[in-house]
Formats: C-alpha cells, sequence, structure tokens
C-alpha cells in the first residue's frame, strides 16, 4: 500500500515484516508535511552549524490549508515570512524525506529519519541519517548570515563562561561545560568561513586591475601679463636733439 504526498513527492511504501502488514505503530495519527527554511534560523549539532528547519503540517483546515487539503496558500505565507521549501526529494530523485507509518486509527508521518517501531510507542532517530539529511539541506539554502552567527556565538560564549564557571565547584558538571565550550568553537570556525568568503567579495584578486576615480583637474593658472618698456632706437634719439 502506497501514499502519495500532498507535495507531489514518491509514494512511500508502508514497512511489512515477513509478507504480512506490520502492526501499527503505536502512535497517534498525524498529517503529512513539509519542511521550510528561514535564513535566521540555524543551530549548532554533530559539530557543524546546520540550519533548524520548520515542519508544516498539510492539515486541511489548518495553517492556510483549504478544505481540500491545497496547501499554495500555506506555501506563499511562509515565503512571504522569508522561508524557502524543502524539496521533498533533496536527497536525491525519486526519494522522499517524508515517512509514512500506519498508526493507532490513521497514518502517522514522520521525517524519514525519525524511527518508529511497529507495535511500540519507542521513538528514535537515526542521528546518522539526521546529519546527512541537515548537510544536504546546509548545501542547498543560503549559507547564514555574519550576523546571525555572531549572534550565536555571543550567547554561546555567555552559556559557556557560566557553565565554566560552575564547573569548577562542580567537577560532575565539567562535560557539560567542555561541550559549551566545543559550541563556541564551532561558531567561531564559521564565522571565520564567512569573513573569508565576504573578503574575497571585497578584495580584487591579484592582477585584477582596480578602477581609481579619476582626480579632478587642477584649476588653470591665471598668468600675470608684465608689460614691457618701449626699446628706444638711439639714432631717433640722436635726431631728436
Amino acid at each position: 500500500m502506497a501514499h502519495q504526498t500532498k507535495s507531489g513527492g514518491t509514494p512511500i511504501t508502508l514497512a511489512k515484516t515477513g509478507g504480512r502488514a506490520a502492526p501499527p505503530v503505536r502512535h497517534k495519527p498525524s498529517p503529512p508535511f513539509v519542511h521550510f527554511h528561514h535564513s535566521a534560523n540555524w543551530f549548532v549539532k554533530y559539530g557543524k552549524v546546520l540550519p533548524y528547519l520548520r515542519t508544516a503540517r498539510i492539515a486541511p483546515g489548518i495553517n492556510n490549508v483549504d478544505q481540500h487539503g491545497r496547501w499554495e496558500q500555506m506555501r506563499l505565507s511562509y515565503e512571504r515570512d522569508g522561508c524557502v521549501m524543502i524539496p521533498e526529494d533533496i536527497m536525491g530523485p525519486g526519494t522522499s524525506y517524508i515517512r509514512r507509518h500506519a498508526g493507532l486509527g490513521g497514518s502517522v508521518h514522520e521525517n524519514y529519519c525519525v524511527r518508529l517501531y511497529p507495535g511500540s510507542s519507542a521513538m528514535d532517530t537515526d542521528h546518522a541519517e539526521y546529519e546527512r539529511f541537515l548537510t544536504a539541506v546546509a548545501a542547498t539554502v543560503d549559507p547564514p548570515p555574519i550576523y546571525v552567527i555572531e549572534s550565536m556565538l555571543e550567547e554561546a560564549q555567555q552559556r559557556a563562561n557560566v557553565a565554566v564557571s560552575a564547573a569548577r565547584t562542580a567537577p560532575e558538571l565539567q562535560a557539560a561545560a567542555d561541550a559549551k565550550v566545543a559550541i563556541v568553537a564551532v561558531l567561531e570556525a564559521k564565522r571565520a568561513e564567512l569573513l573569508d568568503a565576504l573578503r574575497a567579495i571585497e578584495q580584487p584578486s591579484a592582477g585584477v586591475p582596480v578602477e581609481v576615480d579619476a582626480a579632478p583637474p587642477k584649476p588653470k593658472r591665471k598668468r600675470r601679463t608684465i608689460k614691457k618698456k618701449p626699446k628706444i632706437d638711439p639714432e631717433v634719439t640722436a635726431d631728436a636733439g
């Protein structure tokens, strides 16, 4: 049994066990969804600066989705807010980041990195795959603005300072302090990377001629006119005497 998502992605087949349909996961139904990303939403995970995604559920009558399940207005609303929609097949042609599970009383839709288990209420994350997914998203969207990273860095530094101070009197808090210091290091490296990219844009490469504004022409100096005395022919003078 397959399910065609509202966003037109690849049908996802329900899991089967031993040739029989697997028992449903013990979770309540949830509608399909679309991921969006805003340029200001980033976080540090897996030792990287990665995009923090918004999840918009496609439920009729909710979140600008009409009663027939059409969600064009929802997409436009997110885009007006500065978000970009993440393609459902971002992991490659024929793929979908939406996984459909048979749940209690209906279908449960989750990101494919979320693991649900037939007959169980357990839920966890395939972190290796989630890192791969977020890294693929980061390669697709615009890099974070440097002011966003600098703001994150300032907050992370404050949290790290508090944690390091607390760890001095409570050694059991050292691991948590080290983790916060590591986040600061990741953000500092990202800031340096973004600064290098900005410098490459602002500074011309070697050998490239630089246009320099021509200096304004100097005003012409007014030449002084010197009146010369008329020469007197000595012969004329003699005759006059």
